[in-house]
């Protein structure tokens, strides 16, 4: 079941991540050691609203039989943080990890990674830890007719393209567009808020680039703006 949450909404709920025994070798290639934490697994949030902040609480078990030291814990990205409540774990208990994360602007796929490095023994060089956490972002509006816009480039062509709403709402109104390019000209219609114009003119494109876009602004205050992919045919 999809789930919808309000971008205000600050989310906690705790998932827990249970290691393996996997062994690893020592310095000197004789003893093994035991692993502490799962060298990669990954967790999916499910579908988020754009622009929502989640808190989560996160658990890892030290599966080795030697005391953990965390050395760092870092995030692939500026649009998550996270902290260890402790830099040393036990063997078989859990190491807790405090995680925070801002969609933001973002769009269809989420993802970032927290990175774990500790010890189990200064035996064994030091280790680490990732943790991929991923989302799907849901849109509140879609452009139709859906696709990609491409234009030939023999001809002047127009497309009109509307918005509508994807959450059972009016749909947003149309503030502005801006093309990437000169050589592309979009427009708010004259007359409907909820349509716009998209123009190509072959005599004004210099052959080069074949790929552009278009980004329209809106009035709707979670997904402010959208990216309209335009495309020239080479036919």
């Amino acid at each position: 079941m999809t789930r919808a949450w309000e971008s205000t909404a600050i989310l906690a709920f705790v998932v827990a991540l249970w290691s393996g025994y996997g062994l690893l070798q020592s310095d000197n290639g004789n003893s093994p050691q035991l692993q502490g934490l799962p060298a990669q697994t990954s967790i999916h949030l499910g579908s988020l609203d754009p622009g929502a902040t989640l808190s989560e609480t996160l658990f890892l078990r030290n599966g080795s039989q030697s005391t953990l030291q965390i050395s760092t814990i870092r995030t692939s990205c500026g649009c998550s943080e996270a902290t260890a409540t402790t830099d040393s774990v036990l063997p078989g208990q859990l190491l807790t990890i405090k995680c925070a994360f801002d969609i933001g602007r973002r769009r269809g796929q989420f993802s970032t990674s927290i990175l774990i490095d500790y010890k189990v023994s200064d035996r064994v060089p030091q280790q680490r830890s990732s943790i991929l956490v991923s989302a799907d972002i849901e849109d509140d509006y879609a452009f139709q007719p859906h696709g990609a816009i491409a234009f030939s480039s023999h001809s002047k062509q127009r497309k009109v393209l509307r918005i509508e709403s994807l959450i059972g709402t009016d749909a947003p109104t149309i503030l502005r567009c801006e093309p990437r390019n000169t050589w592309i000209k979009a427009a708010v219609h004259p007359s409907n808020p909820n349509l716009l114009t998209i123009e190509f003119d072959p005599s004004d494109w210099p052959g080069t680039p074949s790929h552009s876009g278009v980004t329209v602004v809106t009035d709707n205050t979670r997904q402010p703006t959208a990216e309209l992919p335009v495309e020239i045919l080479h036919n």
